[in-house]
């Protein structure tokens, strides 16, 4: 049966309305959360109109060679002409886009080139912490290393907010932090959508908001867990009911120690089998983020995704994914099109390949899980993913934290057209009656579960917008 925008519009308002109120109270009965491993502070850098231009103008050696690396992506960040090269990758696609800075010589350049507009909390965990503790989680536990006072004053004083200190002291941040050195910074180059760069003749113009994340955190790139927090943690882990992980990004191939980065992961993924053994009905989520590092992807891929319940990522990442399981023409094909029936492929051999039984897709404008049939009911899944939704709205126009109230806000904005064509673009395939108004379905032996997103064109802050989506949604889900 062909439906109409509006009739749609219709069923979803509906869908909104009813699935918010449960959502806020799933998160008020949680009994803990607990989220590792990346904490950081976060500089914001706001695009300037020109300034990219006057840097290349006053250096020509910088502009030549960024002049014939436009369209190139480094793995890692080593030059001022690596920086600007990413950043214009991210810039002209309109993608999120987030790369290591290896070299303290380029550190010093962007901090004095580029400084920043303010200094706020940041890192996949902070981020998701925050969001869940003013949702009204009871009891999130954030890790945060190594917590100095500058980035423990970072986060708010939320009484539901906690850490744990170097000597196992469970407490806020600003009551366990010491000293007071900044050791990591993230840089947050933000766009608008129509910002244009001017670079040898030719205009790049960013297709929609998004950032670009150069990173410099020196102290923390091997994640070695601190003493402390690894052993109270274990203690309680049975306190928890769920556990978010990230911050393999940070993580390089090789360091010049000779360390590999399989020799990162496996600790953290032995400490993780652990927490498993102490907690057996803790479930466990890890962000994947931008990994670049092949041999990172690959611990990650052989020795902590078998452990997980749930892996969240956007259609980039998902790109980056299947050329490392070996689907390259697919990603190529995800990457070129951004089509849903190629990204919902690209899904299924994600699944496939980890065995992990849930993973939710963020992409612009709807979020898409494909689960298997024992991670939830389909009905629950999209609950999550309303409320997740809702998070997002709010994060994006307000630039901070969503509260529990605030949720059921900004319900006047409209759903994408494009969500609507993705949703009859995939419906034939769903196997369910009226997808497009339900978002419910069937891909192969897996439940799908499609949501379309209120867009806010104009946000005042884009970063951490997927850290609010997957962990707000994944904690929201009904039963």
């Amino acid at each position: 049966m062909e439906h109409t925008y509006d009739s749609w519009q219709g069923a979803w308002a509906g869908i909104y309305e009813a699935s918010c109120e449960p959502g806020r109270q799933r998160w008020q009965t949680l009994p803990g959360i607990a989220i590792m491993f990346h904490s950081v502070l976060d500089g914001m850098v706001r695009f300037q109109p020109g300034r990219i231009e006057r840097f290349l103008s006053a250096d020509p050696r910088l502009r030549e060679e960024v002049g014939k690396r436009i369209g190139t992506l480094p793995d890692e960040i080593t030059s001022p002409a690596d920086l600007i090269v990413a950043f214009l990758e991210s810039f002209r696609n309109g993608r999120a886009l987030q790369r290591m800075i290896r070299s303290e010589e380029v550190f010093k350049w962007v901090s004095e080139h580029f400084g920043y507009d303010e200094l706020t909390l940041g890192g996949t965990s902070a981020n998701m912490a925050v969001t869940v503790a003013s949702l009204g989680v009871p009891r999130v536990l954030v890790y945060a290393n190594p917590l100095t006072k500058p980035l423990a004053e970072a986060f708010p004083a939320l009484p539901n907010l906690l850490t744990i200190g170097p000597d196992g002291t469970i407490g806020s941040p600003r009551d366990v932090a010491q000293g007071d050195d900044v050791f990591a910074i993230h840089w947050i180059f933000e766009y608008q959508k129509d910002d244009r760069i001017r670079i040898d003749g030719q205009t790049l113009t960013a297709p929609r908001a998004n950032r670009f994340i150069p990173s410099w955190n020196p102290a923390n790139n091997q994640l070695r867990l601190a003493p402390g927090f690894k052993a109270t943690f274990l203690k309680d882990a049975d306190r928890f009911s769920h556990l978010l992980v990230s911050g393999f990004h940070i993580l390089s191939d090789r360091y010049p120690d000779g360390t590999t980065a399989r020799e990162c992961v496996v600790p953290v993924a032995d400490y993780l089998r652990l927490v498993r053994t102490r907690a057996p009905r803790m479930r466990m989520h890890c962000e994947l983020a931008s990994i670049a590092g092949k041999v990172v992807r690959k611990g990650v891929l052989d020795h902590i995704l078998p452990q997980m319940d749930s892996i969240g990522l956007n259609e980039v990442e998902l790109v980056t994914w299947l050329e490392e399981i070996g689907a390259g023409e697919l990603a190529g094909e995800v990457r070129d099109r951004n089509a849903p029936e190629a990204i919902l492929e690209g899904l299924n051999r994600l699944a496939d390949t980890t065995g992990v039984p849930r993973i939710h897709l963020h992409n612009f404008g709807y979020y898409m899980v494909l689960a298997e049939k024992a991670a939830g009911s389909p009905e629950g899944i999209r609950q999550g993913l309303v409320c997740g939704a809702c998070a997002a709205v709010v994060r994006a126009r307000t630039g901070r934290p969503p509260t529990s109230d605030e949720v059921t806000g900004f319900v006047d904005l409209p759903l994408r057209t494009e969500a609507f064509d993705a949703m009859r673009t995939l419906a034939p395939s769903a196997k369910a009656p009226d997808f497009e108004l339900t978002g419910v379905g069937t891909s192969g032996r897996r439940n799908l579960v499609f949501v379309p997103t209120r867009i806010v064109e104009r946000p005042a802050r884009t970063v951490g917008l997927g850290d609010t989506i997957s962990a707000s949604a994944w904690l929201a889900e009904g039963d």
